[in-house]
């Protein structure tokens, strides 16, 4: 990749800002990965379209395969990467991360891959269907700081092609946000990344889906309840506190202790 590419970390993991555009891709595809790529490299970088939103924390972008054809994905940086396989057949191909077997599953439409940061991840298929892709990009140092994510987020282990309907809908909902030209609403992608990533860590942890509170954060039900409301509300500007207000058990001021700061 050249360094005039991606100079720096992307926005969303510098401190404010947020950032929504078409990302650079590299000219040329490089087979060594170096770990300051913060972005997964796609050889060859035309076969597909690529769109980023970015904002503290959080990048996500959305990938398209936009012809047929062997394509390659590789990744290797010090954040955690989430990939959801919204669409996709393939003839042929095989997914490896580092510390797992590998998988040569040819459907792979919403299934999910984890790669935790610093491990790597080489990714290639030759498409019966044109594949769609959603990456989400976390920064682990933000993760830590959240006190009902971080004793979890530190330990998280990979994993390939498995299946959760409530995390799938939530990344796909934050996915068409961002395709509606939403960019300008920062806190409800926000809300939608609080959610995700509570989600993330609940799967990772092995823990199930029961009713009760996650580490003291929201319950299952309370994430609908909030995601509900912010989808309710997509014309008003949307606070992050009264999102998590419209579902309370403990009390607004408990939620927002646990799961704002």
């Amino acid at each position: 990749m050249s360094d005039s590419a991606l100079e720096g970390p992307p926005a969303a993991f510098r401190a404010g800002g947020y950032a929504m555009g078409q990302s650079a891709v590299p000219l040329a595809f490089e087979t060594a990965i170096r770990s300051a790529d913060p972005l997964v490299q796609v050889c060859p970088s035309d076969a597909v379209s690529r769109r980023i939103a970015s904002w503290p924390g959080l990048t996500v972008e959305i990938v398209q395969a936009r012809r047929r054809g062997r394509i390659d994905y590789h990744y290797c940086a010090p954040a955690h990467m989430l990939v959801v396989h919204e669409g996709g057949v393939r003839h042929d191909g095989c997914t490896m991360i580092e510390g797992i077997s590998k998988s040569t599953l040819h459907d792979c439409r919403r299934k999910l891959v984890f790669v935790p940061a610093g491990h790597k991840y080489h990714d290639w298929h030759e498409p019966r269907t044109l594949s769609r892709a959603v990456f989400f990009y976390f920064d682990p140092a933000r993760l830590a700081m959240d006190p009902e994510l971080g004793s979890s987020s530190g330990s998280l282990a990979p994993r390939l092609f498995f299946e959760d309907g409530t995390l799938v809908e939530t990344a796909l909902k934050l996915a068409a946000f961002i395709e509606s030209g939403g960019s300008a609403d920062g806190p409800y992608a926000e809300a939608m990344g609080v959610v995700l990533a509570h989600e993330l860590v609940r799967i990772s942890a092995g823990t199930g889906r029961a009713e009760g509170p996650i580490n003291g954060g929201l319950a299952e039900w309370q994430r609908r309840k909030a995601m509900a409301y912010i989808e309710e509300h997509l014309a008003e500007p949307i606070s992050l506190t009264a999102a998590i207000s419209a579902a309370p058990s403990r009390g607004p001021a408990a939620c927002l202790r646990s799961d704002i700061n």
